[in-house]
């Protein structure tokens, strides 16, 4: 496995012939996804466009791309954006995500083989994405996929997302963000 950008202690998750998979989006574009509906549009963003519109904030995204569903079609557009499925091969992971409050803007990990969702997680009205990391021992040697959702039509429909790793241990990120 081979590391993904600007994460050297995080390992990107391959596909079956050993390719890592452009979950950082730092192929430019949406290679190892399926969008559907229109919130995705236009993506992935370069640089920091959350600075240059809200000087409170900064995209904090890793490498030059990542998910910024407010910086191409606004708040209004709805749909999802699925990875291919990948196999868990270590026992902890890590991603970079923000949105707003609601529910229906969300990430989720969901199971390969039966479409259930193990685990969800919504923002906090900030465009500062932040590392959350995620407990796979369970799920070690099981395939999995990314889902993000965006349900929401109006204020914070929208969400922002980059950089899905595997780590060995469970790693210390600065500026993680907990369910707690």
């Amino acid at each position: 496995c081979l590391p993904i950008s600007r994460a050297a202690e995080g390992v990107g998750p391959v596909d079956g012939s050993g390719r890592v998979l452009n979950l950082g989006f730092e192929t430019g574009d949406l290679t190892d996804w399926t969008p559907t509906g229109n919130a995705f549009v236009g993506q992935p963003v370069r640089g920091d466009t959350v600075k240059a519109r809200r000087p409170d904030m900064a995209s904090a995204h890793l490498g030059e791309f990542w998910i910024g569903g407010y910086e191409k079609v606004g708040d209004d557009p709805r749909g999802t954006l699925a990875s291919k499925p990948f196999r868990v091969t270590h026992p902890w992971a890590s991603f970079r995500f923000a949105a707003g409050t609601w529910s229906e803007t969300r990430l989720e990990l969901v199971e390969g083989g039966t479409g259930t969702v193990f685990f969800k997680i919504s923002g906090v009205e900030s465009e500062t994405l932040r590392p959350i990391v995620v407990d796979l021992k369970d799920r070690l040697g099981k395939e999995i996929y990314i889902r993000l959702v965006d349900e929401r039509s109006g204020h914070w429909g929208h969400l922002n997302f980059d950089g899905f790793a595997f780590y060995p241990s469970r790693p210390q990120l600065e500026n993680e963000f907990t369910l707690a």
